[in-house]
């Protein structure tokens, strides 16, 4: 606040013989901060004069800033008594464009559907297309549909599995990695995606922390297909809905233990049909899948591709390092 050089201390100042006018300062070319409010008492009230550093701001910003000020002031002079809190500094206009336009939700998105419904449905629409290569292996979408159905009905024989049940996935990178992701699925459960290349110590405390029903890992694979052929390779009825877990994703423990993060169908499907709406995903795209299942990012990689009718490449661990 300028109060000592102002056009009222001007006025006050009476010398003999001695006429003081007032100056008006010119424009400032360059500012010596990010931001600055400077604030000048004039006779007809204060002047405020905003710099700022215009690589950082647009004039536009500036002058939107300025008019939240002058509500904010006006607001506080006609309801002295209101919280500064409390205070709406935002036009109405503007307040319509940030919570209406800027906020726009709605989708023409298919309701109700789990991640599983979309897979299986992309599975009978193109049996034949190319849906996983990894190495010299190549499965198709009819081949990685019926081995996750038999791998699936064996977990409900052998386990026992019902909706929500957690069962680890403890896999090195490969095909099978996709189809037990798959299997748990259709068996109801939720997975728990455990990268094999962890330390023993984080895989036994996150599969002892999500309690899991099950673990498949090589020992159990090689139990299954010893046997496979007595499991059935038809859908099943489905055994979860949108509101049920689709997979457990722990956290990297880096603010204390690791944390598991529950993702319901719902949450994973309306992500995978916006990523396949804004990025137009078709059946002949290929997806290069990077991620450790055991990271996030390996489910919109993963579901993306086998739900849009694509192909995914894996990539071994030792390419990868």
């Amino acid at each position: 606040l300028q109060n000592n050089e102002s056009d009222v201390s001007a006025q006050l100042q009476s010398l003999d013989k001695i006429r003081i006018n007032s100056y008006n300062q010119a424009a400032y070319n360059s500012s010596k901060f990010d931001l600055s409010f400077m604030f000048t008492e004039t006779t007809g009230g204060i002047r405020i004069n905003i710099g700022y550093n215009s690589d950082l701001f647009h004039l536009a910003t500036i002058s939107r800033m300025a008019d939240h000020l002058e509500s904010v002031l006006a607001a506080a002079v006609n309801m002295p008594s209101t919280a500064l809190q409390a205070i709406d500094f935002l036009p109405v206009e503007e307040k319509q464009l940030l919570l209406g336009t800027f906020n726009t939700t709605q989708t023409s998105q298919p309701q109700n559907k789990t991640i599983l419904d979309l897979f299986e449905e992309q599975a009978a629409l193109t049996p034949a297309a190319t849906a996983i290569i990894f190495e010299q292996t190549t499965i198709n979408y009819q081949q990685l549909n019926e081995l996750s159905n038999q791998l699936s009905d064996y977990l409900l024989q052998q386990h026992h599995i019902q909706p929500d049940d957690l069962i680890g996935i403890c896999l090195p990178r490969s095909e099978w990695a996709i189809i037990a992701i798959l299997a748990v699925i259709k068996a109801g459960a939720a997975y728990v995606p455990v990268d094999p290349q962890y330390p023993q110590e984080r895989i036994d405390y996150i599969l002892c922390n999500a309690d899991c029903k099950a673990v498949i890992n090589n020992i159990l694979l090689e139990e299954f297909k010893q046997a496979m052929h007595l499991y059935a390779a038809t859908n099943a009825p489905h055994r979860s809905g949108p509101s049920n877990l689709a997979y457990v994703i722990y956290t990297s423990g880096s603010t204390g233990k690791p944390k598991g993060v529950m993702i319901e169908h719902a949450a994973i499907a309306d992500y995978i049909l916006t990523m396949q709406q804004e990025y137009a995903v078709t059946q002949n795209e290929r997806i290069l899948q990077t991620a450790s299942i055991a990271f996030d990012a390996a489910s919109e990689q993963i579901w993306l591709a086998i739900t849009s009718g694509a192909t995914l490449y894996l990539i071994d661990h030792i390419t990868l390092i």
